[in-house]
């Protein structure tokens, strides 16, 4: 799978193991011959070298054609969401969540970028929703439990943002941002703030 993620607070390339710049070294450009045409895969990783060299709208273009060649391409609906909510086109990156979610359902990246998109669009309640899918799907998915902890603290589910901040402690016991999360739930229930209290 050639995914590209936001979740941990982070846009960056995720499921090859490839940094931007060995992308573009392993000959992404041009690889194929007149007897190999260009597939839907090598879009999807040309879509991911340019967005991780800043080129957004390049980056939206390979993702289209390689949704051209495979519509029922999830990774290239994901990463097109991925791309689209980061040029702040809302609206086009719920679709495409919406669109890898049914081709993938049991994708939690998927759900936990829908909770975003939907967030940032303003239903709460369906970001809420699809956090709570993605936690479940993947409980280790510490930037996850962090973002649906800030979510849930916003709306004035304290516990609830307790348990997920301690949730993605227990992911990423050294994840500073879940710590100072924590921290701040904490402080306005008067419970301990320490850092071993706050991992329990």
């Amino acid at each position: 799978m050639v995914r590209i993620c936001t979740l941990v607070l982070v846009l960056g390339l995720a499921g090859v193991g490839l940094t931007p710049n060995s992308l573009v070294d392993a000959a992404v450009w041009g690889r194929e011959t007149p007897s190999e045409p260009v597939t839907a895969t090598t879009h999807l990783e040309r879509g991911n070298a340019l967005h991780a060299k800043g080129d957004t709208n390049g980056a939206i273009a390979e993702y289209r054609q390689a949704l051209s060649l495979k519509p029922d391409y999830a990774d290239a609906h994901y990463n097109l969401g991925v791309v689209l909510e980061a040029k702040g086109d809302i609206d086009g990156a719920v679709s495409e969540d919406r669109e890898a979610i049914r081709l993938e359902p049991g994708f939690a990246g998927g759900h936990a970028n829908l909770a975003s998109a939907l967030e940032k669009k303003g239903d709460l309640e369906g970001a809420i929703a699809e956090y709570r899918v993605a936690v479940h799907l993947e409980p280790g998915n510490a930037a996850a439990h962090d973002a649906f902890g800030l979510l849930l603290r916003y709306v004035g589910d304290t516990e609830g943002s307790i348990a997920e901040f301690r949730a993605a402690l227990r992911a990423r016991p050294q994840f500073a941002e879940a710590h100072n999360n924590l921290a701040m739930a904490l402080k306005a229930t008067g419970e301990p703030q320490n850092r071993r209290d706050a991992i329990l």
